[in-house]
């Protein structure tokens, strides 16, 4: 049975829960902060329960694709889903929550990893890499919901 890692970083963002929730989960947008990663939506209906999307992950040709459902759906404040593709398993969420007058926007994965001990000791390997890489795709979101923001003023 695959064990379930946990990785989550989180950012405070200059705007309304409503706004940076919509950014958010604007998905093709998303190759503007997503570290090497293009999301599309499949089909209609992907901005609610049972939506679907795909995301591939790589430079160029080299990479996966990351096939998901939307198993939650809380505007303005939660979006989760199923990640049901071949190379990678489990949840994924963006939360959009206010704490002490200011906007968060935290992401999470639960990640299924397979292996047993060879899989275990694989993610302490490559666990700083992926928080590395979630960090920075927060920062560069905050930079690009501050230039969707000064590009509506």
């Amino acid at each position: 049975m695959p064990m379930i890692n946990k990785i989550s970083a989180k950012i405070v963002i200059d705007g309304t829960q409503e706004s940076v929730f919509s950014a958010v989960t604007n998905w093709t947008s998303q190759r503007n902060w997503i570290f090497a990663t293009k999301v599309k939506s499949v089909g209609d209906g992907s901005h609610k329960i049972g939506g679907k999307l795909e995301a591939f992950t790589g430079i160029g040709s080299i990479g996966f694709l990351d096939t998901m459902t939307i198993t939650k759906w809380d505007p303005p404040t939660l979006c989760e889903v199923t990640h049901t593709g071949k190379v990678l398993k489990g949840a994924g969420l963006f939360e959009v929550v206010i704490d002490n007058n200011k906007t968060y926007f935290i992401w999470t994965e639960y990640a299924k990893i397979p292996f047993g001990i060879i899989g275990k000791i694989g993610w302490y390997i490559i666990y700083p890499i992926m928080k590395l890489l979630l960090q920075l795709s927060l920062r560069r979101f905050k930079r690009y919901y501050m230039t969707l923001s000064a590009s509506n003023i």
